[in-house]
């Protein structure tokens, strides 16, 4: 275009009009700047002119930003657009949980309360007699007991779950189960029973998790029950969300301030690795609390047991124990608290302590009975005595004069009453917490290398006081598809508590009462669930309406490791086994189960290792290990059965399907939003001032054409061209308009000026001086 100006200024035909407009079209380019013409001077120029001159180049190199910038923020992206209800089904889980889940009995689910002729609550075999106060014997030898389970007890725990996504207890059964035949039920029928199989180490991932019939969170630990469908038709995924029934330990830790020191001996044998250990005050006997902790326990509540107080109480009374093991106090005197400095260290390095607990060297739990400090259970409370049980019992009384004895019976009863199964206004009432001592994995204190083990080496074990009881309750999942309808397609956002507008729109959980007549001594869980409003009341079972249920205790644990169970309901007993385990004997690699469970202590695992160092130096940190290793194991052990024909009436539900949408960043537009403020205050202001001032535009023109570069040329070189500097730029042009202007041209004598008009010649020999000689007489 430069190119195109400068060959019209070259040509000899051209007029003074054109000079005007040539100046406009060059001047408002950005030449000006790059050659530093005179138009961008700065030197001899009025301040606000220049101010002026700098906020054109500054708007017009905004208005360059904007125009690359802003179209950046456009994008197209999947997003949420609109709720459609579709058809769900069945997804299976391609990875080794799906594999490891049997299909489900083709016979009615089983319930197995005990052995030979005993039957469970509400399925007394016609013909039977009841025996009410111990167990439920059939007195006609020739009839067996029967694992179905009644109709009117499936009605009661299934009524507030149909038509709904929420599972039932009779949902919740066991991946593995064998048909198994036992004389003294079903005459000889076969009925199922549940397998143990552990499947999986799900503990590496740090996320909520999706396997075949279940929802593992193994970020905080917990279970929900789903058996997977997905919607179909949707090639975009959707999302939506549901209420589940949710199971989850509610473990809580308490610490101590007490702490083991161990030294690695350079012998290479398990039980002989350790050098020496130290027991060592971090407070817990400095800062002991006055008073006897065996004083305030509370009565076990199965709507809230208050875990953490129970915690809390348990660390104290380990640590007035422990007091009196170490012969550093007394009954009559730690009362009154204990002397002791922090710090101090008490050397416990003798062959009765030396093999308890410390050998693994990784992560361990154990019953609240003192193993740790190599005390046995010979010793035992009756009543307000102490006795010996060496054969013949052995009285020892007072028992204050005997503290070492004393504290060994003591810790035998703490087990008991933090679990709640010795309480003084406890009458019939099944407990429903475990507790037990949780041990950190090691952490090396001399600053050497936390990776290896070698001789001579320093590292610190801290002692907590854990109580944990499990928590049902309803939760609401938020679910995503991304397209394919797969389990590996289906990512769980999160998991939230389902929230209620008022206490009555609470559920009603019920459980079977236990010590209700016919039912004495039934040695499995009672069943336990959401159930109907309706049914509220009824005989034989217990109801609280609250947003979650502390499951009853089952009597069955038998010291669980991976065993089997009695029949196909796995939430009945198993997570209180499992739980028992976890509180004090998973994690101990010696049990009689090992082939069926994995190595939790972290000691042959280095991932599992370098998570158990990183939690287990706190106290909240250890209570999320167990309730790690308990999702695990019943992730492995349980499924959940309910199909998407039980959930939904028509197996439709409604979601939030995915769909291409054009979005914008409005980050990328800030540079726009700025010009455009510019510009709508340039012409506000400039609306402002023609308001005030009427004849602003005509002083505006006035100021364009006395700048007119062929109005200058003619007002400089034409006797007429001064008084019409004013002028109309139409009348101008009439009369000036045509003349022939040539600047920075002298005429040589070789032009040929005998062919212009004399006017334009004239104009031609003075265009060159005519602007400064205006200049200079204005």
């Amino acid at each position: 275009m430069v190119s195109v100006l400068w060959h019209c200024i070259g040509c000899p035909n051209s007029f003074v009009s054109d000079r005007s407009v040539i100046a406009r079209q060059l001047h408002s380019t950005a030449w000006p700047t790059l050659l530093r013409a005179d138009s961008v001077a700065g030197k001899h120029v009025h301040w606000g002119v220049s101010l002026v001159a700098y906020m054109n180049v500054a708007v017009a190199v905004l208005a360059l930003v904007s125009g690359v910038v802003t179209p950046l923020g456009l994008s197209d992206e999947v997003g949420r657009v609109y709720n459609q209800t579709v058809r769900f089904e069945y997804v299976p889980d391609l990875s080794g949980f799906g594999n490891g889940t049997m299909h489900r009995p083709d016979m009615p689910l089983s319930r197995d309360c005990g052995i030979e002729t005993r039957f469970c609550p509400g399925a007394a075999v016609p013909g039977s007699v009841d025996h009410q106060g111990s167990y439920n014997n059939s007195a006609n030898s020739s009839l067996t007991a029967t694992t179905r389970i009644p109709k009117n007890i499936t009605a009661i725990f299934t009524s507030a779950t149909q038509n709904s996504s929420v599972a039932s207890i009779l949902d919740i059964q066991y991946r593995s189960w064998v048909p198994y035949v036992n004389k003294y039920y079903d005459n000889h029928k076969p009925y199922p029973k549940g397998q143990f199989r552990h499947i999986d180490l799900l503990l590496s991932r740090d996320s909520i998790v999706t396997v075949e019939g279940a929802i593992a969170d193994m970020a905080s630990g917990g279970i929900g029950f789903r058996n997977h469908t997905a919607p179909v038709g949707l090639p975009l995924g959707a999302e939506w969300d549901e209420d589940i029934l949710w199971l989850e330990p509610d473990i809580q830790c308490a610490d101590t301030n007490l702490s083991v020191e161990l030294t690695i001996g350079d012998k290479q044998s398990r039980y002989e690795r350790i050098q020496s250990i130290s027991l060592v005050d971090d407070g817990g006997l400095a800062n002991l609390r006055k008073g006897s902790p065996f004083d305030s326990w509370p009565m076990p509540n199965y709507s809230a047991p208050d875990i953490e107080s129970r915690a809390a109480l348990a660390a104290w009374a380990s640590n007035f124990l422990t007091a009196l093991v170490l012969n550093i106090t007394d009954m009559r005197t730690a009362r009154n608290g204990i002397k002791s400095d922090l710090g101090r260290r008490f050397n416990m390095t003798s062959p009765k302590r030396q093999g308890t607990r410390w050998d693994s060297l990784g992560v361990e739990t154990d019953y609240l009975k003192g193993y740790w400090l190599g005390i046995t259970e010979d010793y035992f409370m009756n009543g307000t005595h102490l006795q010996k049980d060496s054969g013949n019992l052995t009285w020892l009384d007072p028992p204050e004069h005997h503290p070492y004895e004393y504290a060994s019976a003591l810790f035998r009863k703490l087990q008991r009453m933090c679990s709640g199964l010795e309480h003084e206004d406890q009458n019939n009432t099944d407990h429903n917490m475990e507790c037990g001592y949780f041990y950190s994995a090691p952490s090396r204190i001399d600053g050497g290398s936390k990776d290896t083990m070698e001789a001579g080496s320093k590292w610190k074990v801290r002692l907590y006081t854990c109580v944990g009881a499990n928590k049902a309750s309803i939760k609401t999942a938020s679910f995503s598809l991304n397209g394919t309808a797969t389990l590996e397609s289906i990512t769980v956002q999160r998991v939230t508590q389902k929230r209620y507008a008022a206490e009555s729109g609470y559920p009603l959980w019920a459980f079977e009462d236990w010590w209700y007549p016919s039912s004495e001594g039934a040695i499995t869980g009672p069943l336990w669930g959401i159930v109907d409003g309706t049914y509220a009341g009824t005989p034989g079972y217990n109801f609280s309406r609250a947003p979650h249920l502390y499951v009853p205790f089952g009597r069955n644990t038998f010291g669980w490791s991976g065993s089997d169970g009695l029949d196909i309901l796995a939430g009945v007993s198993l997570p209180e086994n499992i739980l028992s385990a976890v509180m004090n004997t998973i994690f101990h690699p010696v049990s009689d189960f090992d082939d069926k469970l994995p190595r939790y202590a972290g000691t042959d695992n280095l991932l599992l290792r370098k998570r158990w160092d990183n939690l287990s130096q706190t106290a909240a940190g250890a209570a999320n290990i167990l309730r790690l290793v308990w999702t695990d194991n019943m992730a492995s052990a349980v499924v959940g059965t309910k199909l998407p024909q039980s959930s939904f009436a028509d197996g439709s539900w409604k979601v939030t399907v995915y769909t291409r949408i054009i979005s914008y960043d409005i980050r990328y537009a800030i540079p726009a939003f700025l010009l455009l403020a510019i510009w709508v205050t340039l012409v506000l202001g400039s609306f402002i001032m023609a308001a005030i001032d009427q004849r602003l535009p005509w002083h505006l023109k006035s100021l364009l054409n006395d700048t007119s570069l062929g109005r200058i040329a003619v007002a400089g070189v034409h006797p007429e061209g001064k008084f019409m500097l004013r002028e109309s730029t139409r009348k101008w042009l009439d009369e000036f308009g045509h003349f022939q202007l040539a600047i920075g041209e002298p005429l040589d004598k070789d032009s040929d000026v005998d062919k212009l008009p004399s006017q334009d010649v004239q104009l031609r020999r003075n265009s060159a001086t005519a602007a400064g000689q205006l200049l200079e007489s204005q």
